[in-house]
């Protein structure tokens, strides 16, 4: 697998190269068929070889009731039993729009620090942010959730690890399998997040 990857790397490697110094010419469509048929058949397998593994469900819910609007996954993407990216996959439905949220941060952007963010289209800020902790690595580590209640963030900390060869999330020592949000807010632009629950097992 490492060699595809290598291959896939190298080649469109050159095809980058080609096209600053000429641009346009490094353009897939212009390579021979049958080299841009092995670029596709390998990019394939790479795609392939990414597993998703669910870390936590996400229930969204709105207003003094709590009536759910949405939901989805947190998840990791892997490969080769390794971290490729944390993302964030809902939908919610909320004021007569239906919106589909992906949100995705690769390895190499939580390494640096960078954060995975969520918010609606619309929204004034993020009311959901997961922030890497020192260390963070292929295998994992600790992350915070930063959730806005209106005034400020609130965090809590989990930890990624790999058990029994499976990518989970920790609060505590036990597994998070659902986190339910209560949205509040009149509209869009002014929502934060009520209260919300962080359930284990």
């Amino acid at each position: 697998m490492r060699f595809y990857i290598a291959f896939l790397l190298m080649v469109m490697s050159s095809v980058a190269v080609a096209d600053s110094l000429c641009p346009g010419s490094g353009n897939l469509s212009l390579l021979s068929p049958e080299l841009e048929m092995q670029v596709e058949n390998l990019n394939a397998i790479v795609q392939a070889s990414t597993k998703k593994e669910k870390l936590s469900k996400i229930t969204i819910r709105h207003g003094a009731f709590g009536v759910g609007i949405g939901g989805g996954e947190f998840f990791a993407k892997s490969s080769e039993g390794k971290l490729v990216s944390l993302n964030i996959d809902v939908t919610v439905g909320l004021f007569g729009v239906t919106e589909n949220i992906k949100e995705s941060i690769s390895l190499d952007k939580l390494i640096k620090g960078e954060k995975l963010k969520f918010q609606m289209e619309g929204g004034s800020r993020d009311v959901l942010v997961v922030e890497p902790q020192s260390g963070f690595s292929a295998l994992g580590g600790i992350v915070k959730f930063k959730i806005w209640n209106g005034e400020n963030y609130s965090s809590e900390s989990m930890s990624i690890k790999k058990i029994n060869g499976v990518f989970v999330a920790q609060k505590g020592g036990s597994k998070v399998v659902d986190l339910d949000i209560h949205m509040r807010g009149l509209s869009i632009a002014n929502m934060y997040v009520g209260d919300y629950t962080i359930s284990t097992k």
